[in-house]
């Protein structure tokens, strides 16, 4: 056996289930539940004027989203909560000169020990999956890759990698601008309200989702092993608001126009729940009077799919976790 192949033959046989760790399984579906909820995808979107069936309004007087019973103040709807300091976490130069826009979701906390691991990692890397491949393709790849890393040691990943976030990035701050309807004035204080750990957030599910984004390095005795560097991406992520966002000419204090980007958010988020509330509807219709869906389950089942997860991410962001609950 060849040094390649027993590279190959040596890389970590960690399962994907630790390297791709998956959300808390579900109960059980019911069969006949299941069936039906996939029939409203086939029914198209209906759209209900029930103002009943929606749990949570938007007061475009006053800008503020409010459930039946209960208006939440000012800080309720704009600042974040408060979240502990690592010791040992990278500072970054953040724009905000008020409380609520001096920490999460505006800044990620990024250990300074775990961001040295993932650049020592990165140097001893020989490559990285950039889409979802098939395994065959990726040993084949992989073989490819180590061929040339052989040749020449000193020549790692880190700098693709680098640039390969930077692309991910942009790909969303493109699909955000598309799917929000943003214009050109309001785009970047948008992406600058959603901030960073939300971004963080989109390029980490996408890469858990599908599969890719890990890295493979070299290990002694002729071994390679998978990993993800996460804090090497968060890094790069809130480098990225620096160069690109942060020196900026906007008005990164104001809530008044934090509040109007929420808005942005809000009017989109209506409409979904307004079909989302529907199907629920229709649903808790077929299964009959001594059955019902839940709003949580239903959301489980379907609402990745049929909200997409950039768009609920966004909703979590400005609205909190109870979105479609």
């Amino acid at each position: 056996m060849n040094e390649i192949d027993q590279i190959l033959a040596n890389i970590d046989k960690e399962s994907d289930d630790n390297l791709f760790p998956e959300p808390e399984a579900e109960p059980k579906k019911n069969d006949e539940i299941g069936k039906l909820v996939d029939s409203l995808d086939a029914s198209g979107d209906s759209e209900s004027t029930d103002q009943d069936s929606i749990h949570l309004i938007f007061d475009l007087a006053t800008g503020a989203l409010v459930s039946e019973g209960h208006e939440p103040g000012p800080a309720e709807q704009a600042v974040p909560q408060e979240t502990p300091v690592m010791p040992d976490a990278v500072i970054y130069n953040v724009r905000g000169n008020k409380s609520w826009n001096c920490r999460e979701p505006y800044v990620i906390r990024v250990s300074q020990d775990g961001l040295r691991k993932d650049i020592e990692s990165l140097q001893k890397s020989f490559m990285f999956v950039d889409a979802p491949l098939a395994p065959e393709a990726i040993k084949l790849r992989i073989k490819q890759a180590i061929v040339t890393f052989m040749r020449k040691p000193n020549e790692n990943i880190t700098d693709r990698y680098t640039d390969f976030i930077h692309k991910n990035i942009g790909s969303i701050v493109q699909e955000l601008s598309k799917r929000f309807k943003l214009d050109q004035a309001s785009e970047r204080l948008f992406i600058y309200h959603i901030g960073p750990l939300t971004v963080h957030k989109l390029i980490r599910d996408c890469f858990h989702q599908n599969k890719y984004g890990y890295c493979y390095k070299q290990l002694p005795g002729n071994k390679a092993s998978r990993f993800f560097p996460e804090e090497f991406i968060k890094d790069i992520v809130m480098k990225w608001f620096e160069e690109n966002i942060y020196t900026l000419d906007l008005n990164f204090d104001s809530i008044q126009l934090y509040e109007e980007m929420k808005k942005i958010a809000v009017r989109k988020y209506q409409n979904d729940l307004r079909t989302f509330n529907a199907r629920l509807k229709q649903l808790n219709e077929k299964v009959g009077h001594d059955k019902t869906v839940s709003r949580h389950r239903l959301f489980q089942m379907k609402g990745a799919d049929w909200f997409g997860s950039t768009d609920l991410e966004v909703y979590r962001r400005f609205l909190g976790n109870s979105i479609f609950m």
